[in-house]
């Protein structure tokens, strides 16, 4: 909203339900024709819906009394002064490369100050890097540390994470948590956008470390070959594999004592019948 006093305590603040913060967001994405700017939607809801409520932090009319003004800075950082965005980074200022990055890649200039500062210039155009510039910490992005500008920004089927996200937020008029929740938990689980930027799963990301083992490691492998088997092995051929029987040293039965008659050697009895008559 441009005014030092909008932190991360007052875009945080409850306001009938939505933060601030939503409210905002919510104004831009949902009427962006009526809302071109932020400042714009910062107006609308800390000077005209929320007057003299917890979103005045916020309000661009008559914050900032202090004579310092946010638009004196760029990327969000009080540190990427002017005399910063006027320095050369190669053969092009690093202002000029923000605004390139901006156009050609249709980045926004948090994207773009981060492509330019923290990736390809930061030793030159470093105080314009708006992960680690000398601004008030704000809350993190879905209430998780892990949702940086690389997981917010990464590509989810067209869309970027964070676009997914306000998205939700404005078309079911829902929470920032809620909105995380249902693109990186229900949508995309197992990435880009879960489970770095999932409030039900990112702690565990943020607070778990390798954890010390009580148990003393193992001793070393010996350099000889363990002893042999104490017994032989317990199954053996199974009786069923030998005959039940051996075979007897004789033939079964032997020759009858009284042999079947022989053929007998005399004639036929009965003559041949007789030729058919002419």
């Amino acid at each position: 909203c441009g005014c030092f006093s909008c932190t991360g305590e007052v875009w945080t603040a409850d306001a009938q339900g939505f933060s601030c913060g939503e409210r905002i967001e919510w104004l831009q994405d949902a009427y962006p024709n009526a809302y071109t700017t932020e400042k714009s939607a910062c107006f609308r809801v800390a000077n005209e819906e929320f007057p003299d409520g917890p979103c005045d932090g916020c309000d661009p009319s008559k914050c900032n009394d202090d004579g310092v003004n946010m638009d004196d800075y760029h990327c969000g950082c009080a540190g990427c002064t002017s005399e910063v965005w006027e320095r050369m980074a190669d053969t092009f200022t690093c202002g000029a490369r923000i605004e390139y990055v901006m156009g050609a890649e249709s980045k926004t200039e948090e994207q773009a100050c981060f492509k330019i500062a923290n990736t390809q210039f930061p030793d030159v155009c470093g105080p314009c890097n708006p992960i680690n510039c000398n601004l008030e910490e704000v809350q993190p992005r879905c209430g998780c540390t892990s949702c940086t500008i690389d997981a917010w920004n990464a590509d989810a089927l067209g869309y970027t994470c964070g676009e997914r996200i306000k998205w939700v937020q404005g078309a079911l008029q829902t929470t920032e948590q809620e909105a995380c929740r249902k693109v990186a938990n229900e949508e995309f689980f197992d990435g880009p956008c879960g489970p770095m930027c999932d409030p039900l799963r990112c702690d565990a990301l943020q607070t778990s470390s390798p954890s010390v083992s009580s148990v003393e490691p193992s001793p070393d492998p010996s350099d000889s070959p363990t002893s042999p088997p104490s017994r032989p092995p317990t199954m053996s051929p199974s009786t069923s594999d030998i005959p039940t029987s051996l075979p007897s040293s004789s033939p079964s039965s032997s020759p009858q004592l009284n042999p079947t008659s022989m053929p007998t050697e005399s004639k036929p009895t009965a003559t041949p019948t007789t030729e058919p008559s002419p």
